[in-house]
C-alpha cells in the first residue's frame, strides 16, 4: 500500500535552520516507500532490520530525516542480511533490485543495496508510485558482525581487513605500478588466507568476497562484541556491546516508524561523539539525485514533447 503524506510535506522550507527543496522532500517520499518493500519482505520472512547511520541519528534526534541528509540507510545483523540477500531477488516486486559485488563486478562495498531501478524515469505510473520523484532510489543495507574482544584477534583481524582493501585497490589501478603492488599484495593475501587468488577472473570480486569473509569471521560463540569491523580502518575501535543490538524498538520516522537498536545511544556516541550536537554540513555530493536531474533535463531538451506540466512543475517548484 502506498503511503501517505499531506501535500504539505512536498513544500520546501526550513527544518532546523537548514532549507529544504520540494525535490527533496519527494526522494524522502521514494526512500520511504522502497523502505516500506523492505520492511514488507522482513516481515514476512521474520527478517529484522534497523535504522543506521545517519537515518538512526535522524530518527532518534529529529524524528525523521536529519534535513541536510538525503539517504536512507539500514543495517541487519549479518544471518538476516545473508537470509534477505537470498530471498529478495524472487520477491522483490517489479522493476526493483537488489545490488552487490556479485551482481555488479566493480561494487566495492560489503553493504547491499535495494533500488527501484537504475536510471531517470517519467512513466506516470512510475511517478504516481513514488511520488513524483524521476529518479532511481536506493537503500543501504549495512552487515553488523561479531567482533573479537580479544586484541591479539581484533587486531589481526583488521590488519587481514587493511592487506585486503591494499590489494583491491592495488589492482583497481590498472598500471604498471599497481599491477606491481597489486602482485605484491596479493602474494600477502595468499600466504595469510591461504587461498589462491585467479587474476584471469574479476579480482575485486575475489578479494570482495574475502574482506566479507574476514569480517564475519567471527561468531556469538566467540565474543560479547558487535560492529562494523570495517569502520576500524578510517575511524578507529568500533566493538559495541552485542545487547545494543539484541532488541529493537520503534522510533517515530516522519509520518510513520522506524526499528532501531536498543542501544542506540551508545551506537550513536560511538559514530558520532555527541550527537546531540547539530553540524548542518550536507554529506556525499548532496544532493545524491544532481546527475541524475542533469540527465533529465537533457533528456527533456532534446525531446520536448516529454516536457509535461507535470514535469515541469516537479522540477521548478
Amino acid at each position: 500500500m502506498k503511503l501517505q503524506f499531506d501535500n504539505d510535506y512536498f513544500k520546501g522550507g526550513e527544518i532546523d535552520g537548514f532549507y529544504v527543496e520540494p525535490l527533496m522532500k519527494r526522494t524522502w517520499a521514494a526512500q520511504m516507500e522502497v523502505l516500506a518493500v523492505i520492511d514488507d519482505i522482513c516481515k514476512q520472512y521474520n527478517i529484522h532490520y534497523f535504522a543506521e547511520w545517519g537515518t538512526l541519528l535522524g530518527a532518534v534526534r529529529h524524528q525523521g530525516f536529519i534535513p541536510w541528509d538525503d539517504d536512507m540507510d539500514i543495517g541487519m545483523l549479518r544471518e538476516d542480511m545473508l537470509r534477505f540477500q537470498r530471498i529478495a531477488p524472487e520477491v522483490l516486486p517489479e522493476g526493483f533490485e537488489l545490488i552487490n559485488y556479485n551482481t555488479e563486478p566493480d561494487w566495492e562495498n560489503v553493504l547491499i543495496r535495494v533500488m527501484n531501478g537504475k536510471h531517470v524515469c517519467i512513466d506516470d505510473d512510475y511517478l504516481d508510485r513514488f511520488h513524483d520523484c524521476p529518479f532511481a532510489i536506493g537503500i543501504d543495507i549495512f552487515p553488523i558482525d561479531y567482533i573479537p574482544e580479544n586484541q591479539a584477534d581484533y587486531d589481526m583481524q583488521i590488519h587481514l581487513l587493511e592487506m585486503l582493501y591494499a590489494a583491491k585497490n592495488a589492482y583497481a589501478q590498472k598500471d604498471v605500478v599497481g599491477l606491481a603492488n597489486a602482485r605484491y599484495y596479493g602474494v600477502k593475501v595468499e600466504e595469510a588466507l591461504n587461498v589462491k587468488l585467479d587474476e584471469t577472473k574479476n579480482m575485486n570480486q575475489q578479494l570482495m568476497r574475502l574482506i566479507d569473509a574476514v569480517s564475519a569471521m567471527y561468531g556469538p560463540q566467540d565474543t560479547n562484541s558487535m560492529g562494523i569491523p570495517l569502520r576500524a580502518l578510517y575511524a578507529g575501535d568500533q566493538r559495541l556491546p552485542k545487547e545494543c543490538y539484541t532488541t529493537l524498538i520503534l522510533s517515530p520516522f516522519e509520518n510513520t516508524e522506524i526499528p532501531i537498536p536498543i542501544g542506540y545511544h551508545e551506537i550513536l556516541e560511538k559514530y558520532y561523539g555527541d550527537y546531540t550536537k547539530e553540524d548542518r554540513t550536507p554529506g556525499h555530493d548532496y544532493p545524491f539525485y544532481t546527475e541524475q536531474k542533469e540527465i533529465l533535463q537533457r533528456y527533456l531538451s532534446q525531446n520536448p514533447l516529454a516536457y509535461t506540466d507535470r514535469i515541469k512543475n516537479i522540477l521548478e517548484q
